[in-house]
């Protein structure tokens, strides 16, 4: 199933583990769904966020730019991506792509831990932000795309992947201040900020609250809605978070196989790699993330007059389930002119899924005028 003719991790040749099982085979049945590995939590009777930042005993010689210096959001820990990983496979993709310079780490910002991906080297940086129940993994194909001219970080949101889950509800301007708190943690420089679905609402947020940190936008049909649309009622929203979560549970009860068969038989577009790191990412998604459904989303009118960076929306067709809708792309650039929307035809509310090779000219593309 795998293209390669051998599991390999980092572009080396796996080891068997303890198990027998070949480390790299993210595809092979019997993968743990849960990764674990240390969480890098403070020392006991430190106080809340002022642990100093640390790196996990395996964590293998880095250059001076990979070991982050403390600042107001902690850095907590870092490693070369895939080490210790039960999915490797996520990571290096099933096309065999290696990832050998790539860091995973974790900080302290807004009050709770967030895990990330990095690509990494003294290039522009890009934050690119998942949507709801997908992980920051989720976004390698495109990082692979991008790691040559950027650095592209991808974290994972709050109660999604291996970020910590908040025992309080919260909503869009808490993932927001996350997404505010990782940039000046990592001390970006001005990046670059991606996202889809509730990432890229998220996104469009953070930018809207902080202008000095975003250079620009590039929002793949984002979770823009209307204060007066469906998504702007408290009793529907509530309605709609229990339909979802019952969904969401019914997953967690699905085995991994079954869960990537029937999306293939939904989307028989999607490439393999695809199918595996969304699976993947349903069974990190903890339920205590569905409280973020029980807040209203900003009206997304409100959010792209406050916006002054330049912004690239993408968008699929709303006959397939895209969100951003033509009406609403000619209300979006009506209000602001820093917005270009495109759309790519045969594509629905997952553009980069549905038509990859499309939507990464386009990012590409505007990547290009940007610099």
């Amino acid at each position: 199933m795998l293209a390669h003719s051998a599991p390999c991790v980092n572009g080396v040749p796996a080891q068997r583990a303890q198990d027998g099982t070949n480390v790299p085979a993210a595809l092979l049945p019997g993968q743990p769904r849960h990764p674990g590995g240390p969480q890098g939590r403070p020392a006991a009777g430190s106080p809340r966020g002022a642990r100093s930042p640390r790196l996990a005993p395996w964590f293998p010689a880095a250059s001076e730019g990979e070991r982050h210096r403390p600042s107001k959001h902690r850095v907590a820990r870092i490693r070369v991506a895939g080490q210790g990983d039960p999915w490797p496979g996520r990571l290096n993709g099933t096309g065999g792509c290696p990832v050998s310079q790539w860091t995973e780490g974790s900080c302290q910002a807004n009050g709770i831990e967030i895990h990330y991906l990095r690509t990494g080297g003294d290039k522009p940086p890009i934050v690119l932000l998942h949507g709801f129940t997908d992980d920051g993994a989720c976004w390698g194909p495109l990082a692979r795309a991008l790691e040559k001219d950027w650095d592209v970080i991808m974290p994972d949101a709050r109660g999604h992947g291996r970020s910590s889950v908040p025992q309080a509800p919260y909503g869009i301007k808490d993932l927001a201040q996350d997404v505010i708190g990782l940039i000046e943690a990592l001390k970006l420089e001005r990046p670059v900020v991606g996202g889809h679905s509730m990432g890229g609402i998220t996104a469009a947020v953070a930018a809207a609250e902080r202008p000095d940190l975003v250079r620009a936008l590039v929002l793949e049909d984002p979770g823009f809605v209307a204060r007066d649309s469906a998504m702007g009622d408290e009793q529907k929203v509530a309605e709609r978070r229990r339909r979802m979560l019952e969904g969401h549970k019914s997953v967690l009860a699905t085995p991994i196989e079954e869960l990537m068969a029937s999306r293939r038989k939904e989307s028989p577009h999607w490439s393999e790699e695809t199918v595996e790191l969304w699976a993947r990412s349903k069974y990190l998604t903890k339920v205590e993330a569905f409280t973020m459904l029980g807040h209203l989303f900003p009206d997304y009118r409100d959010v792209v007059r406050a916006i002054q960076c330049p912004s690239l929306v993408i968008m699929g067709e709303a006959e397939l389930g895209g969100i951003v809708t033509a009406e609403m792309a000619g209300i979006i650039h009506d209000l602001n002119p820093h917005f270009r929307c495109e759309k790519v035809a045969g594509a629905g509310h997952c553009v980069r899924y549905d038509r990859p090779e499309e939507y990464t000219e386009l990012v590409l593309a505007y990547l290009r005028e940007l610099a």
